[in-house]
């Protein structure tokens, strides 16, 4: 779908550790328990091991990019404008259930977690609906959907399960005894990573949602990472620290899913940059996006990596906290001189960023940019009524 929607844009527009129990349970308690009013850091710290991917995992990462005058640019190409933001306002719920959610654009509705229940809202009609119910003193905090499919984690003293529903029957799968973070649903498959197990690294791995059937993608080498995997078009980009020398580098190494047999034979390729973070990866247009620093840099970096070439494109950007991109479209937490942030929308035209004004008509501070795979951007509002906004890049 994605590579459909791609398609389109060109035609009209230019080119080690196995973590105890006390140390998940310190994990689980810092994700349940966390604040959306922290500040966050200008530059991702190092995260050591496991754990850094396990916290990554659980929550959101740093980002970062820049600006010119975007209307003048599309005036003069005659391209349609995009629609206003969709305004959507979801009722009862606190201000950091609403921040972890996730649109689907398949059924059109909105998915949170509250740690006890999973819902779902539909806009269109106003309802609210328990889409799973948890059993007493379990809790959870991944989840991951996208059209029947959803999958979620869940924890209590004694289990550590993962979920998988089909809501077209409503049939849940269970996979016991297993600490997993990070899911993610692409294409009839579910990639998650899985920690915690007696004798056994840290992997990441693949379920055929069709069959079940669960194949072993990659095996951690035990340094971590600052950023959570991402999935595109079938391919996995796993990211991990490394060392060259005495250097700390960062790896990202791209997988086929849709050949996913043996471990040797489903990697593509791995790509190494110079840098100790990598944060925000994100996959998608055969490019792997992140926001580099290293240790003791003033400025960091967004930039991605062509998978073809393997070329590297460095993007001037503004100072950001937080970022994400789909398409030609950029969207960047800009941070201010209140050391606060907005989220605003630019298109790139190369390594040049063009802004696009979609939100100058709302005066809240927006926060958390984020794509689905068909082109939504969401971002939370931080009015009064905590109001979310949707807009649709695709068209």
């Amino acid at each position: 779908m994605r590579e459909d929607l791609k398609g389109k844009l060109d035609e009209s527009v230019p080119e080690d550790v196995t973590l105890s129990d006390a140390k998940k349970r310190q994990i689980f308690k810092a994700a349940q328990n966390r604040d959306s009013g922290r500040k966050p850091l200008r530059l991702p710290k190092m995260l050591p091991a496991l754990a850094g991917v396990a916290v990554i995992g659980l929550g959101g990462i740093l980002g970062y990019p820049y600006v010119s005058d975007w209307q003048e640019e599309r005036g003069a190409e005659g391209e349609a404008e995009l629609s206003e933001p969709q305004k959507l306002v979801v009722p009862g719920h606190d201000y950091p259930v609403l921040i972890e959610s996730e649109y689907d654009d398949q059924s059109e509705k909105l998915f949170y977690n509250d740690g006890s229940n999973l819902y779902s809202f539909d806009p269109a009609a106003g309802e609210e609906l328990i889409v799973a119910s948890l059993e007493e003193k379990v809790s959870t905090y991944q989840f991951a959907v996208e059209g029947n499919w959803l999958a979620w984690e869940e924890n209590g003293e004694e289990i550590a399960n993962l979920k998988i529903m089909n809501r077209d029957t409503e049939e849940v799968e269970t996979i016991e005894d297993v600490s997993v973070i990070d899911l993610h649903i692409e294409d009839e498959n579910l990639v998650y990573a899985r920690f915690g197990v007696e004798d056994d690294k840290p992997k990441y791995l693949s379920i055929d949602l069709n069959t079940m059937e669960s194949q072993t993608v990659h095996e951690m080498t035990g340094r971590g990472s600052n950023s959570a995997a991402s999935v595109w078009g079938g391919k996995l980009v796993i990211p991990e620290g490394a060392l060259d020398g005495e250097k700390t580098v960062s790896e990202f190494h791209l997988y086929d899913l849709k050949e996913n047999t043996l471990i040797e034979n489903t990697l593509i390729e791995t790509f190494t940059l110079p840098y100790q973070s990598a944060a925000g990866v994100t996959l998608i247009d055969n490019r792997i996006y992140a926001h580099f620093s290293n240790e003791g840099m003033t400025d960091s970096v967004l930039g991605y990596v062509d998978i073809e070439t393997g070329e590297f494109t460095e993007i001037p950007a503004p100072d950001f906290f937080e970022f994400a991109v789909y398409g030609d479209y950029l969207a960047l937490s800009v941070s201010d001189e209140a050391d606060s942030s907005d989220v605003q929308l630019y298109r790139m035209t190369g390594s040049e960023l063009g802004e696009v004004p979609a939100f100058s008509a709302i005066e809240e501070r927006l926060v958390r940019p984020r794509f689905t795979d068909e082109g939504t951007l969401v971002v939370n509002g931080e009015g009064e009524d905590k109001a979310m906004y949707l807009l649709d890049v695709s068209e």
